[in-house]
């Protein structure tokens, strides 16, 4: 049995990085106070354009080799405000 990355359904999942970067209870904060509420206010439209994704691939039943427009703009929303912040702070390069 394989995994891969993990992530089954990232609308719920995704809603706790902010909160593991910032205050994981296992290492230490890769962040700033700053940037987790940053991240943590992204997380909304974030959490809304993932789940309309969602929608409209399995209503499309879509691959993920033609993606909606709106999961081009999750991935997109996703790579700026929630892993950006972690590389820019010099982590996950």
């Amino acid at each position: 049995m394989a995994i891969g990355n993990g992530v089954t359904v990232p609308a719920v999942q995704l809603q706790f990085f902010p909160q593991m970067a910032y205050n994981s209870t296992t290492a230490p904060s890769v962040l700033s106070k700053e940037t987790y509420d940053e991240m943590t206010r992204a997380m909304a439209k974030l959490k809304m354009y993932l789940e309309e994704c969602t929608q409209t691939s399995k209503a499309a039943r879509r691959s993920w080799s033609t993606l909606p427009d709106i999961c081009v703009k999750a991935w997109l929303t996703y790579a700026t405000t929630m892993i950006m912040p972690i590389v820019d702070a010099g982590y996950n390069k």
